[in-house]
């Protein structure tokens, strides 16, 4: 973990620059968001961190990082995505719906769980039930390490269903800056918010 602020568990993507890549994996030049939002989340990583990378992608390198920098990874999205992934000695891979609960892995097994925009592809009573997953696998004073796009989840309900759930924000959603990063052609006018939870 590279100390961040305490004001940094919460905050908004903005426009500054940033490296191309993510640990020795190179973005593709129209990811307009990912590298904040990796950057933001890499942060609260720690060596000796079991991670769970839930909805990890195929083609995303997150959950690579993940196992380059921390003790484990389990990558979990609803599609197998094993074959066509990098095997590692520290990497499992799951397929699992992230709305069909519960999810097949022990309580309190994970220190971290990323989860990086995909909550807004979820209906309200899926993020819920994802929050509360993500609670029963984190361990005591486990945080969960997520961003969503904006509005496609509004402030508002992020803060109702958070508060709803048996996770806590680190510090809660700070208001818009100036200079919020603003996506463009398919993700034309979403914002991204990071969000820190503790169980």
């Amino acid at each position: 973990m590279s100390n961040p602020s305490f004001e940094e568990a919460s905050c908004w993507a903005t426009n500054e620059p940033l490296t191309k890549e993510i640990g020795r994996y190179k973005y593709p030049e129209h990811w307009w968001s990912r590298p904040f939002e990796y950057r933001w989340a890499s942060q609260w990583l720690n060596p000796n961190d079991d991670v769970l990378d839930a909805g990890a992608g195929g083609p995303h390198p997150l959950k690579y990082h993940i196992a380059d920098i921390c003790q484990s990874c389990c990558a979990m999205d609803n599609v197998d995505i094993a074959a066509e992934s990098e095997p590692r000695d520290n990497m499992s891979y799951l397929q699992h719906d992230m709305l069909s609960s519960p999810y097949p892995l022990p309580d309190e097994s994970f220190d971290k769980v990323v989860c990086v925009s995909v909550l807004e592809h979820l209906p309200a009573d899926g993020i819920a039930t994802v929050l509360s997953e993500f609670a029963r696998v984190l361990k005591d004073g486990g945080l969960a390490v997520i961003t969503m796009d904006v509005p496609r989840v509004t402030v508002d309900d992020w803060v109702n269903l958070v508060g709803e759930s048996s996770l806590n924000f680190v510090v809660p959603p700070p208001p818009v800056p100036e200079n919020v990063l603003v996506g463009n052609g398919h993700a034309a006018g979403l914002t991204i918010l990071c969000s820190l939870l503790r169980k």
